[in-house]
């Protein structure tokens, strides 16, 4: 059982997010359709559960949501939610959704990696404490690429 969930219905962008973990000998769960995402990540315990911003007829923002809702309906800590997303411009969606972080498409398999890591230590960190709003978290890229990661660790901490 891994404690990663992936959302998409394209096969390369499942690919793209495979091979980037990969590297840090992680295998995410991969579900295509949307509207089981919510029951996925918590039948599966899921730590962090990677959504792509156009997946399926639902969209990402409203897959966060609908994992956000599940987890309190049963009473759960919910996972730390990111957005694949497919533009810049997409991050203000992202703040919007009050999603945990996000990361711009193409991504590279460094910065990929390091937000499923910090979200998911940062998740296990807050495990008894209540959820905050949206990211508000500076940019995390490596010198020359085009991904760009977000955090919203520093309103969650206090920091």
């Amino acid at each position: 059982m891994s404690d990663i969930l992936l959302v998409a219905d394209l096969p390369w962008v499942a690919e793209a997010v495979r091979a980037a973990l990969a590297g840090a000998g992680r295998e995410p769960a991969v579900v295509t359709e949307p509207s089981t995402a919510a029951a996925q990540a918590l039948e599966q315990q899921a730590r962090v559960v990677l959504v792509d911003l156009q997946v399926g007829s639902m969209g990402g923002m409203a897959v966060a949501r609908a994992i956000r809702a599940a987890a309190a309906a049963a009473g759960a800590a919910p996972p730390a939610v990111a957005l694949l997303l497919d533009r810049e411009a997409d991050a203000f969606l992202a703040g919007r959704a009050a999603v945990d972080g996000w990361i711009r498409k193409p991504f590279n398999g460094f910065a990929l990696r390091r937000l499923v890591e910090r979200l998911g230590a940062e998740r296990v960190a807050e495990a008894s404490t209540a959820r905050h709003a949206a990211p508000i978290g500076g940019a995390d890229t490596m010198p020359g690429e085009r991904g760009v990661a977000q955090f919203g660790s520093a309103q969650r901490s206090g920091r």
